[in-house]
């Protein structure tokens, strides 16, 4: 005990402290971001069964986040079966609800789509563009007033949401009642029906939608549509993208992000850009509302150029992906796996860079402690080193431990934003004033500093796999806390106006184990305490019958044994040293 006091005493004169630390480069869990897997509650064919809902697994899933780091899955919602009802009876609703549970409890997160079939094609993939198997919109209407408050209730498993419900496999091309999905096609031929059938629908799922949440969308087309304004019959695209001002505020454009269904295909990337103006745009609306999506296919004219790894690193960058099918197109996806840069000690691929940088990645440069007129502050500077921001909201909180009775205090950090930690290698820097000791709000400490970003959504249960983790290592040690979803600063904190109160701190420092536990013949104790009074040393049966009560001293309380002769079964025991009282509980074997 008295090595702790010196310590603590000794961290009382330190008026600043800075702390610098490493860059981790492993590739880890963390929320919302990364490569994703697909999983589809049927098969694509419309020849499927009625009434097949294939349930998420739970084991898959909890393989994902823990042996792929994978904690984003796409889960397509087939409706197969009702095409021509307005209903989605009870059963679905309630599969659903079993999905978002085990989601849940594998700390994993879904971007979710709703879609109807695999257009055009029979069970066999044979092209068959007589088959039409896709409501009417007033079909498709009433299944989003049937959906949209199912994942209202489930927000907290919910990433983003796809638009969904129009065109082939829900990806607003191919469509055969709302005319074909490129952007050339709908500006060059199909009516204003179409775009105006497709505006209330898209806006139908962001009105739905808690505003809390994003929807992505196919093209810059329908970014672009969907954030106009409609008049009648017309619908005036909106070709401004969304800026710093209004970005998370919960308007529609500031909902709206992409899904680019056939990245790196060719220069459009097969209809994603229509002409000169998207990528600009996209470059800037994706900065806030962050793009994902898949790659489709190998550019067979220049498959390096198109499909390799250095363009899909640079248009990752460029676009802020923040998602990306792990699953589809393979053959992309293989041409990846070749060497990216060395680092020391091993050799990185390019899908690993990918792994690591797909949406956001904080890493901590250094943290300090620093008085200035008579008031003592936290400084902490940190680089987003990943392709985008985080794009849900999330806040920012300062734990304070407790060195002596691990108690713990969290203060919100008001005066930073997570959501503009911006990505690229940008700098950001804090500065927090840290409250003074006050008896009734903090105690005298010191504490052990931590910065703490968890999930919103979760209101209780919060559970650590959804809080955000930095890429730090301090002194070869990570700083990631993996039972609290804490990053330790490694930082000593000991408010102004307490060292008075440190020495009566420590005075009543008292900490009481006991072990083996459970035990077979006789249990020990081992006690931490600042005081010589003699323990009181009482033992309860279940039925809080006192069986044993001992007075010990300190000297004397260490070579103690007790329970030799207890029969099997648990037993409660309270220490008390002066005002100081512990209860344990023993299990015999």
């Amino acid at each position: 005990m008295k090595k702790i006091i010196l310590l603590l005493f000794s961290t009382i004169a330190m008026q600043s402290q800075t702390v610098t630390y490493s860059e981790s480069f492993e590739n880890f869990a963390n929320p919302e971001r990364g490569f994703y897997k697909p999983e589809n509650t049927r098969g694509s064919s419309v020849l499927t069964p009625i009434g097949t809902y294939v349930l998420l697994d739970q084991t898959v899933l909890n393989n994902y986040r823990l042996n792929d780091k994978i904690t984003l899955i796409l889960r397509n919602f087939r409706l197969n079966d009702f095409i021509n009802s307005n209903i989605i009876p009870d059963w679905y609703i309630q599969n659903m609800k079993t999905d978002f549970a085990r989601m849940r409890l594998a700390g994993i997160k879904c971007i979710v789509r709703f879609s109807y079939s695999n257009f055009y094609s029979d069970e066999f993939g044979n092209y068959d563009p007589l088959n039409i198997y896709e409501p009417t919109k007033s079909i498709i209407l009433s299944h989003i007033d049937k959906l949209m408050p199912i994942l209202n209730q489930n927000l907290d498993v919910i990433s983003s949401v796809e638009a969904g419900f129009i065109g082939n496999s829900g990806e607003w091309n191919r469509s055969t009642n709302f005319g074909e999905g490129t952007a050339i096609v709908l500006d060059n031929s199909i009516n204003n029906q179409f775009k105006t059938d497709r505006y209330d629908i898209g806006r139908a799922i962001l009105n739905g939608l808690s505003s809390t949440k994003m929807v992505a969308f196919r093209t810059v087309y329908f970014q672009k549509l969907i954030s106009g304004t409609k008049i009648g019959n017309n619908v005036t695209s909106n070709p401004n993208p969304i800026t710093s001002s209004i970005a998370y505020n919960g308007s529609i454009l500031s909902r709206i992000a992409a899904h680019n269904d056939c990245f790196l295909a060719n220069a459009t990337d097969s209809g994603t850009f229509d002409n000169s103006s998207d990528p600009t745009y996209l470059e800037t609306q994706s900065k806030f509302n962050f793009e994902g999506g898949e790659t489709c296919m190998v550019n067979n004219i220049s498959p390096d150029f198109y499909s390799g790894g250095s363009n899909a690193l640079d248009k990752m960058k460029k676009y802020h992906y923040n998602n990306l099918n792990i699953a589809y197109n393979e053959d992309v996806i293989n041409n990846w796996n070749t060497t990216f840069m060395p680092i020391p000690n091993n050799t990185r691929t390019y899908l690993e860079e990918m792994k690591m940088k797909l949406g956001y990645r904080f890493t901590l440069n250094n943290s300090s402690i620093f008085d200035q007129s008579n008031r003592r502050y936290l400084k902490v500077t940190l680089s987003n080193v990943g392709f985008a921001n985080i794009f849900n909201k999330r806040k920012a909180y300062l734990v304070f431990r407790d060195i002596v009775y691990n108690k713990e205090y969290i203060r919100e950090i008001t005066e930073t934003n997570v959501n503009l930690w911006n990505s690229g290698s940008n700098v950001t820097n804090f500065t927090i004033e840290l409250p003074t000791f006050t008896a009734d709000v903090l105690p005298p400490g010191p504490y052990k500093l931590f910065l703490y970003i968890p999930d919103p959504t979760r209101r209780t249960n919060v559970d650590p796999k959804t809080s955000v983790r930095l890429a730090n290592t301090f002194n070869n040690i990570d700083i990631w806390e993996p039972s609290t979803g804490y990053n330790n600063l490694n930082i000593i904190y000991t408010p102004i106006n307490s060292q008075a109160r440190i020495k009566d701190s420590l005075s009543k420092f008292f900490e009481v184990t006991n072990y083996p536990n459970p035990f077979n013949d006789t249990f020990k104790f081992n006690v931490n305490t600042s005081s010589n009074e003699i323990l009181s040393i009482k033992i309860y049966d279940m039925l809080g019958k006192l069986i044993e009560n001992n007075n010990s001293s300190i000297s004397d309380i260490n070579n103690l044994e007790i329970g030799k002769n207890y029969s099997k079964g648990i037993y409660n025991i309270v220490v008390t040293q002066g005002e100081n009282i512990k209860t344990l509980r023993v299990i015999k074997n």
